[in-house]
């Protein structure tokens, strides 16, 4: 009888990260590696005039200086999420002379170790036909436009009649909310290493997507799929800014073909500033209308939001304000502005932590301005169904946790007036919110192999970036076959095995481990009817 299951075990993966032998992207120990250094534009908006390269390919051990006047022909990927082809950016790199945001990359160098291609970097001229940049979203909000979808979610809906319920409201409410620009920044920056065989690559990735990866990376250079080999076995965070393909995988690829030798492109700190997505910096618009008891009568959340010159990313804040709560008259509108900004891409909850963090606060303040308990506000407008879907929700218990948190809380002795409440001389603030997040799964495989000294394999594609994939999959995979947990191996983060989807949106475990289950109790059928058939 397993006791995988149920109890509290050490990961999997625990010795090898604690000892420093867990193997991330850069770390792989490849003979001959040399180095890269990417060139960051400095201006924000223009166009490149000129490259001198020729202080830099005379200096120590470099190999090659390599920018938009000399690359290989690049080509945009579909740039289609749901079809595994979407880049971090839809602009290849090198595509042209034109700079749309500063830290842009402009130029790449090789050298055979990091410190030369380091000095050779600051030894290259770039100059420039300096235009003006558009960076504030005060300053586009005249071109602002209204895009279309956001992942298959319709961005700018309506349900009854906002206004006339707005102007009819006993007590209305309205305020603008602002959330600056976030960065990802994980412990782990982000890293490439190229390998080429011939006409075959592997790139050792830090990427939330093994699969996708191999699709953008193939498209991009023009390659059949199944010559690229995406490999990542362990990923220091990512948060989303690991999710797609970014220009310095390009550019490892690119780089290592044309000096014929393994190249590692290692951002640094400050790269990751620019050169991998972020969330973007939000301006909604919240009104409430509400009648004298609470009931919500009307809720209007308009969004403006930047991308960037070269693709769209849509921070969604406004879609949760469509169910949360219980209303009869909701409008939500997302706005975009095109700035010279890098382009935005998920992070953490993209849409519902921006959004709801306007959406509770104009609660708050509504439950403020009624003499209300902010608790009750919500229990009053509780959603017995998702009112936007026109369906009952899959489960439900909010109503009984807002209830229980504030007698567990001791939420009656809060004083309701702001700054009312001290600890000697600190004031103390006691509040609350609601967040909910979607429950995602998407399709994905996995393998069981029994091998002959009664271990077991199990093995997919997917990414383990911290949240204890290695681990999970071996606990299905001994809790079905009833064995103990140190005789299951789990291989993952590698495009050559089964199919599985992006490690974001809080879907790899609901997604992977039925999977898994589903290929252990596949594996112990057979295994059984081998040894019941067996003479």
């Amino acid at each position: 009888m397993s006791t995988a299951v149920g109890g509290s075990i050490s990961r999997k993966d625990g010795r090898l990260k604690v000892t420093g032998r867990a193997p991330y992207a850069a770390d792989q120990p490849i003979a001959g590696v040399v180095h890269a250094v990417a060139i960051k534009s400095t201006i924000a908006n223009g166009r490149i005039t000129a490259i001198d390269g020729r202080m830099a390919e005379k200096a120590p051990g470099v190999l090659a200086v390599i920018h938009h006047g000399n690359a290989p022909t690049l080509y945009r990927p579909d740039n289609d999420f749901m079809s595994a082809s979407k880049p971090g950016e839809a602009r290849v790199v090198f595509e042209d002379d034109r700079v749309h945001y500063s830290g842009q990359y402009v130029a790449i160098i090789v050298a055979e170790t990091l410190e030369q291609a380091r000095y050779a970097a600051e030894l290259v001229q770039v100059s420039y036909a300096v235009e003006d940049p558009t960076i504030e979203t005060d300053a586009a909000l005249d071109s602002a436009y209204l895009p279309d979808e956001f992942f298959g979610e319709k961005l700018t809906t309506t349900r009854g009649d906002p206004d006339v319920a707005l102007s009819r409201a006993a007590v209305t409410h309205a305020a603008t909310y602002t959330t600056p620009i976030e960065h990802h920044n994980p412990i782990e920056p982000s890293a490439s290493v190229a390998v080429w065989n011939g006409d075959e690559l592997t790139l050792y990735e830090t990427t939330q997507w093994v699969a996708g990866a191999r699709k953008t990376v193939a498209q991009t250079l023009g390659m059949p799929e199944e010559k690229i080999h995406i490999v990542s076995p362990f990923i220091g965070g990512g948060f989303g800014c690991k999710g797609f393909v970014w220009p310095h995988s390009i550019l490892s690829a690119v780089a290592a073909k044309r000096v014929n030798r393994p190249v590692k492109l290692n951002l640094t700190r400050k790269h990751m500033f620019s050169a991998c997505g972020h969330r973007s910096e939000t301006k909604q618009y919240v009104q409430l209308g509400a009648e004298r008891n609470g009931r919500l009568v009307a809720i209007d959340h308009d969004t403006v939001v930047q991308t960037s010159m070269v693709d769209e990313f849509v921070e969604a804040c406004g879609n949760t304000s469509r169910f949360l709560y219980s209303c009869p008259n909701v409008r939500v509108r997302h706005r975009a502005v095109r700035v010279n900004v890098a382009t935005p891409t998920p992070m953490r909850a993209p849409g519902e932590n921006p959004g709801l963090f306007a959406l509770e606060s104009a609660l708050d303040e509504l439950a403020y301005l009624l003499n209300m308990d902010p608790v009750e506000l919500r229990i009053v407008n509780h959603a017995d169904v998702n009112e936007q879907a026109r369906r009952p929700w899959s489960s439900k218990y909010l109503k009984e946790c807002y209830r229980m948190g504030a007698e567990r809380f001791g939420w009656a002795k809060r004083a309701p007036q702001p700054g009312s409440m001290r600890d000697g001389n600190v004031l103390v603030g006691w509040g609350m919110a609601t967040a909910t997040y979607p429950g995602i799964r998407s399709p994905g495989a996995a393998k069981v192999r029994l091998l002959q000294d009664g271990h077991v394999d199990v093995v997919s594609a997917t990414q383990d970036m911290g949240g204890g994939t290695y681990t999970t999959m071996a606990q299905i995979a001994a809790d079905v076959m009833g064995i103990a947990i140190e005789r299951i191996r789990t291989v993952l983060g590698d495009s050559l095995l089964p199919p599985a989807p992006v490690s974001g949106g809080s879907m790899t475990t609901a997604s992977i481990l039925p999977a898994t289950r589903k290929a252990a109790q596949d594996a112990l059928s057979k295994l059984r009817h081998l040894a019941a058939t067996m003479p």
